[in-house]
């Protein structure tokens, strides 16, 4: 698994860790989950590591939040926070992790997607369109 920002990548291996490798290919940080990261995603201000069991928030080089995400799921991050999609879930949170809200369908959720700054989500029979979370 891997994920490229503007100058450097993170490489992450069954290990469980994941290095962050400048253009040059010299490692600059380590991070050690136990687990096979799923995804990887950097805001800038959040790092983001997801796993089959947890999701890992990371600000400045430190764990900030840890999610519980036994139901697996998809990472969806926007500006003004990020939301994991599960079967018949999607819960959102804040940026730093913080909960707040969800949206749970009788059918499974067939696709989610960001389309002109809103997040659409489609079932079989639904589709709908959020433009914003509150805080």
């Amino acid at each position: 698994s891997f994920a490229a920002t503007s100058n450097s990548v993170y490489l992450a291996g069954y290990s469980g860790r994941i290095v962050l490798v400048d253009e040059h290919g010299d490692g600059v940080r380590v991070y050690d989950i136990g687990a096979v990261p799923r995804q990887i995603v950097e805001t800038g201000k959040y790092l983001y590591l997801l796993t089959y069991t947890r999701l890992y928030v990371i600000k400045d080089n430190a764990l900030h939040a840890l999610i519980d995400t036994f139901e697996g799921g998809e990472l969806l991050v926007a500006a003004d926070g990020f939301g994991l999609l599960e079967k018949r879930r999607l819960r959102w949170f804040k940026p730093d992790g913080g909960y707040a809200g969800s949206v749970v369908t009788r059918d499974p959720i067939r696709r989610a997607y960001f389309c002109n700054s809103s997040l659409i989500m489609e079932t079989r029979q639904m589709r709908a369109r959020f433009d914003g979370v509150s805080d």
